[in-house]
């Protein structure tokens, strides 16, 4: 796909539930910086474009889902019953003859010059929020429990350059991500899989991701200006976007 076609996309995020989320719970400046790192863009509709581009800035294509502003649970159920599923932006855009061949969601940031390890988790929403709570890491996303990149040649060669990966699958997905991390050894990734979220004293329900358990942490804080949620480092801890770097101008 043509790089116009996601510039014209970034921004407009007064009307990006997602972002417009994000900004409650870790400020406009950090939300938007987010955005800009991620190459996260808007449809007319209010949908947020989760832009899949590899390493060699190339768009693959793009995710399209709608989100709940104050909940950042994914829109499953339109105002008029119908259901609402997340869309290609290939498909949107009526791209004719489009060959889908998807590469990772933040597979770009394998390019950068930090060298952080890899970790990889299911939602690109995930992915995102991760980025803030576990800066250490370089975090990706499949998109989904069955993640076709991970076995694709491509990805794993590109993995494979990057020294460690961990795979982080949501609860109830931790063996078929096992079988997954096997396959991708024999590609020569050196891969661990976590499955700390199945430790059987969490209790944790089925699906149950990274970002269900930081954003458990963001009560409502009353300030003389008004309530604020901002997601915080732990429970009764500090807001987390204290910790985030200085943000850069472009």
């Amino acid at each position: 796909m043509a790089w116009e076609v996601v510039k014209r996309s970034l921004g407009h995020y007064d009307r990006n539930p997602f972002i417009e989320g994000l900004s409650q719970l870790l400020t406009e400046e950090v939300a938007f910086d987010l955005a800009r790192r991620y190459h996260i863009g808007t449809t007319q509709n209010g949908g947020t474009i989760f832009w899949q581009v590899d390493e060699r800035q190339v768009v693959r294509t793009g995710k399209i889902i709608h989100y709940d502003v104050e909940t950042l649970k994914r829109i499953k159920r339109g105002a008029n019953g119908n259901d609402v599923v997340p869309q290609w932006a290939h498909s949107k855009i009526g791209q004719a003859g489009f060959n889908l061949r998807q590469c990772l969601f933040g597979q770009h940031l394998l390019a950068s010059p930090d060298n952080l390890p890899v970790a990889i988790v299911e939602a690109e929403k995930t992915a995102v929020l991760c980025s803030v709570f576990l800066p250490a890491y370089r975090w990706l996303a499949t998109g989904g429990c069955g993640a076709p990149q991970l076995k694709d040649a491509e990805v794993l060669t590109a993995l494979n350059s990057c020294g460690k990966v961990l795979l982080f699958p949501d609860t109830g997905a931790t063996d078929k991500w096992v079988a997954y991390a096997k396959e991708m050894r024999k590609a020569g990734v050196r891969v661990q899989v976590r499955d700390d979220l199945e430790a059987p004293n969490l209790a944790r329900p089925p699906n149950w991701d990274l970002a269900d358990e930081f954003l458990a942490f963001a009560p409502t804080t009353m300030l003389t200006t008004g309530p604020v949620r901002w997601a915080l480092t732990e429970p009764d801890g500090y807001p987390i976007f204290w910790d985030y770097p200085p943000i850069q101008s472009f």
